[in-house]
């Protein structure tokens, strides 16, 4: 290479290269890194249908058992609204209707507690015993899901 030549091979020039190989290392060393960090293993399936896609891993996959035709309905239930987000879980039915949030017995249909009205429409979502509903402004709502008491 000639005296004018742009290229430093194993020299620091003004010290950004040894500064950008630092980087460099840096990034490679936490890619490496992060590729050993254990990750958490779900639950096997439920029949539980906790939050957006079904499940935690938002997989969208309901089980163990998938269901078999024929299917027969077991209840119906007109809220004068459309029936938005539900969620299975704990054994009971969770839905919102315009601003009510519903808890039904899956297998009857009838009322196990509320309905809420929680003055917007949200999205339940279910852990720990606790039913969860997001709504506008960062506001969220807990209740107890077997009694309904506000958490």
């Amino acid at each position: 290479m000639g005296k004018g030549s742009r290229r430093h091979v194993g020299r620091r020039h003004g010290g950004k290269r040894h500064l950008a190989g630092a980087v460099l290392a840096c990034l490679v060393g936490g890619f490496a890194l992060s590729s050993q960090i254990p990750r958490p293993v779900l639950a096997a399936p439920t029949d539980d249908q906790v939050t957006y896609q079904v499940n935690a891993a938002h997989t969208g996959y309901q089980g163990p058992d998938p269901m078999a035709p024929p299917l027969t309905r077991q209840w119906s239930f007109d809220a004068g609204f459309p029936v938005l987000n539900p969620m299975i879980a704990g054994g009971k039915v969770f839905f919102m209707a315009d601003n009510f949030l519903y808890v039904k017995d899956p297998k009857t249909g009838a009322d196990v507690w509320g309905p809420v009205d929680l003055g917007w429409q949200g999205t339940p979502t279910y852990d720990g015993g606790r039913v969860f509903v997001s709504g506008p402004w960062g506001i969220l709502r807990a209740f107890d899901a077997t009694t309904g008491a506000p958490r």
